[in-house]
This record gives structure tokens, sequence and C-alpha cells, in this order.
């Protein structure tokens, strides 16, 4: 199944970015989207380059992990 991923940027209570980034994924654009790594980036372009989180994605899509290298970079 396609999932949603996209760097977004961490919230407070108030609604307010706090200046920290995370990939995610959800299913579609009324779920909750949930985070691809155990850790936050200080910015949009360190959270888009994250291996870990770009192999959590692959994982859960259930494609080749191969192709990671060339996602990695891009947007």
């Amino acid at each position: 199944m396609p999932r949603i991923t996209e760097v977004l940027q961490i919230v407070n209570s108030q609604g307010r970015g706090i200046g920290k980034w995370q990939l995610t994924t959800r299913v579609d654009e009324n779920s909750k989207p949930q985070g691809l790594c155990n850790h936050l980036h200080n910015s949009y372009d360190e959270a888009w380059n994250c291996l870990e989180a770009w192999q959590a994605a692959k994982k859960l899509s259930g494609d080749s992990l191969q192709t990671v290298d060339k996602m990695v970079g891009f947007r």
C-alpha cells in the first residue's frame, strides 16, 4: 500500500514549531504521522537525509533497501 512520507516539524502543545524535525509516514492524509527514526533533527534537510528513517520507510513499504541510497539526498 502506498504511504505518505514527509518531513514534519515537531510542534509544542500550542501548535508552534520547536525547531526539530523528523521524517514521518502515514497511510493517508487523515491519519496521524508516525516518526520513522528514534531521534529528532535540527533541520529539514538533516531529517530528510536520515538513513535510519529511510530504512524504516523502505521496510514498511516492502521495497528493497538497495534503493535507499538513491533516495537520500534528493527531494
